[in-house]
């Protein structure tokens, strides 16, 4: 099994559709997590679960937060 396939089994143990379909990506101890999730604690879930597999000595985040409704509207600040 290779690291990045390890790391997509960690995601599927997360309850969250978004953070299952993440794209993993490991080149030379680099992992690197792509994709798109609804909230900021979700992007934070998919590194927590990554972060201690066995050779993996950094995880690169660039996972985007898109949220539920991504209209202009939405990302105003109240």
């Amino acid at each position: 099994m290779t690291f990045a396939e390890i790391a997509r089994t960690c995601l599927q143990t997360i309850p969250y559709s978004d953070v299952k379909g993440l794209q993993c990506e490991y080149h030379e101890g680099v992992l690197v997590l792509r994709g798109h999730v609804s909230t900021y604690y979700h992007k934070q879930l998919a590194q927590e679960a990554v972060r201690d597999i066995d050779g993996v000595d950094s995880v690169v985040n660039v996972v985007k937060v898109v949220g539920a409704n991504n209209s202009p509207a939405a990302r105003r600040p109240r």
